[in-house]
């Protein structure tokens, strides 16, 4: 029941992760059951212990920076996965990647970027930075900043800490 409960609130509210805590190991039977039955849930499902249940285990939860942690590692796992994605389209040579300043600014002349990509350094260091970001907004692209300090960002900083995955291909 708990688990047909959660599969609704993911669709309804479009929640990509769940943090289940509290005392006891009921959560880590409800996690078991749910690779077991329900593996697209549990994929998304966190566990966390707390000293209580109901509103005082959930502000010790929070209290112990749970949240944050769970969001963050949520980040670096989307980035991880574009910046593989550009790898991936790059080794492929299939035409839908743009990388390094000049073939980005090409693709988005083109309106072609639907992923744009921008390391936090090439943030910082490049000037018309934000004009690039505002371009792919404007053409209904996804701008996402990529940070430096994890390895996808490293593997992007050496492309030229800018890369876009296309529409369609340009002939770059």
């Amino acid at each position: 029941e708990a688990a047909k409960k959660l599969e609704d609130l993911l669709k309804k509210e479009g929640i990509e992760t769940v943090i289940i805590c509290g005392p006891g190991f009921t959560k880590e039977d409800l996690i078991t059951l749910l690779k077991e039955k329900h593996s697209s849930i549990a994929e998304k499902v966190h566990l966390e212990s707390a000293g209580a249940g109901g509103r005082s285990g959930i502000k010790e939860v929070i209290k112990r920076g749970a949240v944050e942690r769970v969001a963050e590692e949520s980040r670096v796992s989307l980035e991880f996965g574009l910046v593989e994605r550009i790898m991936e389209a790059i080794a492929r040579g299939t035409g839908l990647v743009a990388y390094g300043l000049e073939e980005v600014q090409r693709a988005l002349n083109y309106g072609a970027v639907e992923q744009l990509l921008i390391t936090d350094t090439f943030l910082r260091k490049y000037e018309g930075a934000d004009g690039l970001i505002e371009r792919a907004k404007g053409m209904r692209g996804e701008v996402v900043i990529v940070s430096t300090e994890h390895e996808a960002g490293e593997r992007l900083q050496a492309l030229g800490g800018i890369g876009a995955l296309l529409r369609f291909r340009i002939g770059i």
